[in-house]
């Protein structure tokens, strides 16, 4: 088929199914399909064909620009990650009323002034991964959103004042590994009444905070590479822990955590050396020594110890 009868086919297809055809295409072909005629072009811009939308690596400041201020496109579920935009770039987004998702980890160049944009929008999940120039003033501009789902790993500028941004927020899910959050920032978490979902992974924390999390829902719990020994772990039986990951805990060891947890509903659990074991722990219990009852000597024998004794007895006299 030549373009010409390819091009005569899709403009005998009603909207519906080009909307269908628009959703096989990567992002550079919608662009490409909708510059082709007034009609894709309304189509392109139709906000039902754009419900997930995929920039992983390679979203600028520009195309954002084109998309959403120029073309005014409504993507509920966005990826920008990875990508080189800056605050300006962001600007784009303040107007993306459907926004319920936003991927933007490792864009590096983003600053507080760039998440500001976000503000208003009706966010429930957010990651913010490796975003490493953003502070606690970010997290305070996203305290009006309805986020259920925050990433803010390795984040090394978000300290014990973001939890307290947070305190209102309906979260389940908190990843805070590689924060600066201490125990001080941990007890903020028990504003936080649906979380069940939390790691505090390479966090300057002590036994201590663990007290902190009682009263919490949390059913997973990641504190890998925390200095923490065998009385904070028991803090956590209160808990109604699934998963526990406790890899490269240096002051813990397989035993010590089977002594402390056994018992508990837990289904996986990673030990400091990466091991990982699923179901309930339980210590291992040595299996009973048998204890035979003494054999009675044959009474051929006793002869044998009569002089035996007897000899010992001449040997003493002597």
């Amino acid at each position: 088929m030549n373009s010409f009868s390819s091009a005569a086919s899709l403009a005998h297809l009603p909207d519906d199914c080009l909307e269908n055809v628009f959703a096989f295409l990567s992002p550079n072909e919608h662009v490409a399909l909708g510059a082709t005629s007034r009609r894709n072009y309304s189509v392109f811009k139709f906000p039902g064909a754009w419900p997930v939308l995929d920039l992983t690596g390679c979203a600028t400041d520009a195309l954002l620009a084109l998309l959403f201020a120029d073309w005014q496109l409504q993507p509920e579920v966005l990826s920008i990650a990875e990508s080189n935009i800056s605050d300006a770039g962001l600007s784009a987004l303040a107007g993306l009323r459907r926004l319920t998702r936003l991927d933007m980890s490792r864009c590096t160049r983003v600053t507080d002034a760039g998440v500001k944009f976000l503000a208003h929008l009706p966010l429930r999940s957010l990651s913010l991964f490796c975003c490493y120039r953003i502070t606690d003033c970010a997290i305070a501009s996203l305290s009006s959103c309805p986020l259920e789902e925050l990433s803010l790993v390795s984040c090394k500028r978000v300290t014990d004042a973001s939890i307290i941004h947070l305190r209102e927020s309906p979260i389940r899910s908190l990843l805070l590994t590689g924060c600066a959050i201490t125990d001080s920032g941990v007890a903020e978490l028990q504003h936080l009444k649906n979380l069940s979902s939390l790691s505090l992974s390479r966090c300057p924390i002590s036994n201590s905070a663990l007290g902190h999390l009682s009263g919490l829902p949390l059913v997973a719990l990641e504190l890998v590479s925390v200095s923490i020994s065998s009385s904070g772990l028991l803090q956590l039986r209160s808990l109604p822990l699934r998963k526990l990951f406790l890899k490269d805990c240096a002051k813990l060891s397989e035993r010590t955590i089977v002594r402390c947890l056994s018992g508990l509903p837990l289904e996986l659990v990673e030990m400091p050396s990466g091991k990982r074991r699923t179901g309930p722990l339980q210590p291992c219990v040595p299996a009973p020594l048998l204890i035979e009852a003494p054999v009675a000597a044959p009474s051929s024998w006793l002869p044998q110890k009569d002089l035996l004794l007897s000899l010992v007895d001449a040997m003493r006299r002597k």
